[in-house]
């Protein structure tokens, strides 16, 4: 078909429509197109599909509208279904399709989970071959069919020669012998001993091709498998890009939403709330659609909250079964099931994101069960998916559709509460395990990307805990509080806040770790006060527990150094780092007097002894590297960098910045990579490469704030700047100075001795360059911004920032099933 074609085929339509005075929306809302479509195709902008014309035909039919030849009807040798709506996102998979079936491929089997779509891809696939198969296409629907044995005769009635007489079987293949068509079966899943049929068909018929939908293959010797899957969509916890609409799933529910609701837009107000919908349903297009057919009565997010606590939501049929085909999907599938699949599948619930065969073989098998050979079942029939995980190793996991309706079968076979016991067993132990390794030595990355992997199963199997077992919670919290210090410091806080909320009274060294943990990632956060709180805390249980304590209390006391280093009170920081050094020493804790080593070489910074520093900084290092621990190495070259930055060695400083940075990538430490983007920020900025300054600082100061690390956010604050002042944008680094200010006054923590001398000199130099009175206008302006407005400022360079889509705070992870699972705590 040519343009021209196309154009004249698209002014038809419009003619048509103002002839009977239809509105662009009416003629859609007939077809059960979106608009757009519609009116792309009115412009000549767009090719019609042949579905399209067949819905329209049907339209139009009453009119007597004489459509050109070129878009007739089909021919009754075209037995295909008319969708009635476009297929979307599937592009690819249907392109592949119909290359493999214009090429050698004799049979094609589109394989994927329940309500992925795989019918839809093939009737379309089917209609876009329908021209090119001299003898046409038939579809043959199985669903309805209940024995294998009448395959055979549903395919006779689907081609039309049901009425002739003789065996099925071979009817069919005598009728197909010599013509060259498609035949496509759809749903075969259940009726998989028919296989034989479909083997007799492809060898006595050589010029047939056949395209099977089924969850399961087929497992012929001429048969190509098609995995067909989830649609793609954004991270709802992620910044939103500004096109969401391109993803797929996003399409899908904008289109369907419009259908019931015209007008409806994709707009910043929505589309946080419409990708957690795609994201809770897995990308399926069959569950998208159903929930944005709700959107006549709710919005996106009216309908993401139901989703947080049910599958589907109603849509308005009067038919009651309408409102649940995707649970009867999943229905379908699990009466399919032999006993021993059922058992596992549904216990396969309780895991959240996957898991290894070894957490299979823990939690879910009763010791005379091949939990190997039923996961191999799952598989095979795309209700389990496999994929290898960072460790290689396998992981399996159940599309979260999929394992919500398996929890509601583990709640009634009443298993969930015994499943949850030992899930969480199961997931403490590896908390356990995992704990000394994170703390360092030369496997620690692999082990923090190994907790990172396992992250939410830990965190069920905490929730649990939290309302089942508080000695469990206790434990958990102690195990991991090293990890989120290096990987997730605000959601650490929370988990270590739930286990002190519900501890037993009894004093314990799992529940001291958890004050102390608690405490650490408070300070790391600027909480000062809260930090302070939490050691005194610590250090009082301390004195409860007696010698046990030993290890601990250094800790805690050390910690408490730090926060009066923090404060600026250097003298009583030496003494408590003293106090932790000797403590250390008496324990025999290697890494312990390392860590007070390297305190104690920051109070001597603090006091340009930069030659007592070195020697320190040089004892802990060397402590440190002979313990394999890099994350303390990366910490103590910091501190080094810091002597020969302040020594003006610029070139030494930028190599120990970079040692730190290079380790703390290879742990994937988030904070401690920030701070060395900052410490060699910090040196690009002296070597007056403002575009590199400009770019590390940002990046690290994007990370502190979404990290709530606001003392090092003002840091960042001060160093960008003095980039402004080097490059004349001198309003803007009055006003950055301002916020670092305000950020700092904000958490009492006075200007160390580096930044006090930094922020003296711009000002000077920025009273010289401008009105004096126009400096301090602008530093009290730049007082008033959060840190928030603060990065912002930096990113943009002028205040207020122009109007622009803003990432926003990451969604709630998804809460436990409310059947029957274990409350989820407040987040």
């Amino acid at each position: 078909m040519t343009t021209d074609d196309v154009h004249r085929f698209g002014e038809r339509v419009r003619g048509w429509r103002y002839d009977n005075r239809w509105t662009q929306q009416r003629l859609a809302e007939a077809l059960g197109y979106d608009v757009s479509y519609v009116a792309k195709i009115e412009q000549g902008r767009r090719r019609p599909s042949r579905q399209f014309v067949a819905r329209l035909n049907e339209v139009l039919a009453p009119s007597g509208q004489d459509l050109p030849k070129i878009w007739r009807q089909p021919s009754e040798r075209v037995r295909l279904p008319v969708p009635q709506a476009p297929l979307i996102g599937r592009e690819g998979d249907v392109a592949r399709v119909c290359t493999a079936l214009r090429g050698p491929a004799r049979c094609v089997t589109l394989v994927g989970p329940p309500g992925v779509g795989k019918t839809s891809v093939a009737v379309e696939v089917a209609w876009q071959l329908a021209d090119e198969v001299r003898h046409g296409a038939c579809f043959v629907p199985l669903v309805d069919i209940a024995d294998a044995a009448a395959v055979p005769t549903a395919v006779a009635a689907g081609l039309g020669i049901l009425q002739r007489s003789g065996d099925p079987r071979r009817l069919v293949i005598d009728v197909l012998r010599s013509q060259a068509g498609l035949l496509v079966l759809d749903n075969f899943e259940h009726v998989l001993d028919a296989r034989s049929f479909v083997q007799d068909l492809l060898r006595d018929t050589p010029r047939l091709k056949v395209l099977v939908t089924s969850r399961e293959a087929l497992g012929l010797s001429d048969e190509d498998c098609h995995q067909v899957l989830p649609l793609a969509f954004p991270d709802p916890a992620g910044d939103m890009p500004e096109r969401a609409e391109e993803y797929p799933a996003v399409d899908i529910f904008v289109t369907r939403a419009r259908m019931v609701r015209p007008g409806f837009e994709l707009v910043d107000a929505n589309v946080r709330a419409v990708a957690e919908i795609c994201a809770r349903l897995d990308g399926l297009p069959l569950a998208i659609g159903l929930a944005a057919s709700a959107s006549m009565l709710l919005s996106p997010a009216d309908i993401a909250g139901s989703l947080r606590v049910r599958l589907e939501l109603p849509t308005g049929d009067p038919d009651p079964a309408a409102d649940r085909p995707l649970t009867a999907a999943m229905a379908w599938s699990w009466e399919l099931l032999q006993p021993g699949q059922r058992d596992l599948l549904s216990r396969l619930a309780v895991f959240s994101g996957g898991c290894t065969l070894a957490a299979v073989e823990a939690v879910c098998g009763d010791g005379d069960e091949d939990v190997l050979a039923a996961l191999a079942a799952l598989a095979r029939k795309n209700l389990v998916e496999v994929r290898q995980g960072d460790d290689g190793h396998s992981r399996f996991t159940l599309l979260e559709t999929v394992r919500r309706f398996c929890l509601e079968r583990l709640g009634e076979l009443g298993q969930v509460e015994a499943l949850r016991h030992r899930h969480c067993g199961y997931f403490l132990a590896l908390a356990e395990t995992a704990a000394a390794h994170v703390t360092g030595g030369p496997d620690q990355g692999q082990w923090l990307r190994m907790l990172d992997e396992r992250y939410p199963n830990l965190d069920a199997a905490f929730d649990w805990a939290v309302a089942n077992d508080p000695v469990a919670a206790v434990r958990f919290g102690a195990a991991l509080w090293r990890y989120f210090s290096i990987r997730r410091i605000g959601e650490g806080r929370k988990w270590l806040r739930f286990a002190l909320d519900g501890a037993p009274a009894a004093a314990s060294v799992d529940l001291l770790r958890v004050r102390i943990g608690s405490a650490v990632l408070a300070r790391l956060q600027a909480d000062i006060d809260g930090a302070a709180e939490a050691l005194d805390a610590a250090l009082a249980l301390a004195d409860d527990l007696g010698p046990v304590s030993g290890a601990e209390r250094a800790l805690a006391v050390l910690n408490q150094g730090i926060i009066e280093e923090q404060r600026g009170s250097f003298e009583r920081a030496e003494e408590r780092f003293g106090e932790a050094l000797a403590l250390s020493r008496q324990l025999g804790d290697e890494r312990g007097v390392g860590h007070a080593l390297n305190c104690l070489g920051v109070i001597a910074l603090h006091r340009e002894d930069h030659e007592s520093a070195s020697v320190l900084f040089l004892d802990a290092l060397a402590r440190f590297r002979a313990l394999g621990d890099g994350w303390s190495v990366a910490f103590t070259a910091t501190n080094l960098g810091w002597i020969a930055e302040t020594d003006d060695l610029l070139a030494e400083a930028g190599s120990w910045y970079g040692e730190s940075r290079q380790i703390w990538e290879s742990v994937g430490d988030e904070h401690g990579l920030a701070r060395a983007k900052a410490d060699l920020g910090r040196v690009a900025r002296r070597r007056g490469d403002t575009v590199e300054a400009a770019a590390l600082l940002e990046e690290a100061l994007q990370v502190f704030q979404r990290l709530g690390d606001r003392r090092l956010a003002a840091a960042c604050l001060l160093e960008l700047a003095a980039v402004a002042a080097r490059r004349k944008r001198r309003e803007l680094a009055a006003l950055l100075v301002g916020a670092a200010e305000g950020v700092r006054d904000s958490l009492r923590s006075p200007a160390w001795p580096g930044e006090r001398r930094l922020e003296e000199g711009l000002l000077e130099d920025l009273g010289r360059a401008m009105d004096a009175a126009a400096v301090q206008r602008a530093r009290r302006a730049g007082r008033t911004l959060s840190v928030e407005d603060a990065v912002e400022l930096a990113e943009c360079g002028t205040w207020p920032p122009p109007v622009r889509r803003r990432a926003r705070p990451p969604v709630p992870a998804f809460p436990p099933s409310p059947v029957p699972a274990a409350p989820a705590r407040a987040r």
